[in-house]
């Protein structure tokens, strides 16, 4: 009975060993993983306010003509969302011609994206908020702020 309890604790622990083995791998392929594709030697992203936009007004054209490079070589739903991209370009590279303030062109970039009909792309700049949300309760608008520390 003894040596049957020793085989089955023998047994017991090369499985549990195993497993462990298996998930120390599989933590470790992770780790590797996330520091391979996801290091930081990429850009790093700044954020401006939209009137500050480092552009100059004669640099608005060539900087939509690479976003819109970027979008026509990389957006995929395009054709399942039935938009056309060439056409929907060609309307703001007509439009950045008489941008002529950052602001300005910030908000056609807005309308740009917005008319890409994506959630998950969007430009990045920074906003003048107060963290508040107004809400109507028994036809009286209340509001409560939300405080981020």
């Amino acid at each position: 009975m003894k040596s049957n309890h020793k085989k089955i604790a023998k047994t017991f622990c090369k499985v549990l060993l195993a497993l462990t083995s298996v998930v120390l791998l599989v933590f470790v392929g992770l780790i590797v993983y996330f520091k391979w594709f996801y290091s930081s030697t990429g850009i790093d992203a700044k954020s401006y306010y939209i009137k500050s936009l480092p552009l100059a007004n004669d640099r608005f054209s060539e900087d939509f003509n690479e976003i819109a490079t970027i979008v026509k070589d990389n957006y995929s739903l395009a054709q399942s969302k039935h938009l056309n991209l060439d056409s929907l370009c060609d309307s703001y590279i007509a439009r950045v011609k008489d941008i002529t303030s950052p602001k300005e062109y910030g908000e056609m970039l807005e309308e740009f994206f917005a008319s890409l009909q994506v959630g998950h792309s969007y430009i990045y700049l920074k906003s003048y908020c107060t963290g508040t949300f107004p809400t109507v309760i028994n036809d009286s608008i209340l509001s409560a702020s939300l405080t981020i520390l």
